[in-house]
């Protein structure tokens, strides 16, 4: 893993020479008792083209997942991966991607507008777009209370609205004549 751990990070829990990162889906070999990370030992694999242990070179080497080590690095503290664009979140590793994808989560994920106008924005900035900004909202005509989108009503439906004023054309001076 590499994330923002709120604390330094015991040695314990680092993939053993060969990322050497925070352990992700640990695996414990039998050879040596060293850590290493699922896919850095699948790569380590393919790449020397065998199954040898990494840190003492063994051939042949067994290795289990160790579920007790996941649970100690589950429980480690990190920060959101969008600190620097404002979020504060501060919570255990095995939480983070909840926090990342959920609706009510991190309000710094950038989504695309629900009401697919295309316009890209911050999670936390989306009900007011749709409510205010967004081209695609539901806006009714102030004239005939016809229902569309903003796009539509005050664009082409302004240009055809029977109820829509405008002045008379026999300059009266009157400014609010219907269609």
């Amino acid at each position: 893993y590499d994330f923002n751990f709120v604390e330094e990070i015991s040695e314990d829990f680092m993939c053993s020479a060969l990322c050497a990162k925070v352990l992700h889906d640990p695996q414990l070999t039998a050879c040596c008792g060293q850590h290493f990370c699922k896919s850095c030992l699948q790569n380590w694999f393919t790449k020397h083209n065998r199954v040898s242990c990494p840190y003492c070179r063994e051939e042949n080497i067994n290795y289990i997942a160790d579920k007790s080590l996941k649970r100690k690095i589950d429980e480690l503290k990190v920060r959101c991966s969008n600190l620097e664009a404002g979020c504060s979140w501060v919570g255990e590793l095995s939480t983070l991607s909840s926090h990342l994808q959920s609706e009510q989560g991190c309000g710094y994920i950038e989504v695309d507008c629900t009401s697919k106008c295309g316009v890209k924005l911050n999670r936390k900035d989306l009900a007011d777009h749709i409510a205010h900004h967004c081209p695609r909202r539901e806006y009714e005509c102030q004239y005939c209370e016809m229902v569309g989108t903003y796009q539509s009503i005050t664009g082409e439906h302004y240009n055809a609205c029977k109820k829509y004023p405008l002045k008379c054309p026999n300059d009266c001076g009157e400014t609010k004549v219907p269609r």
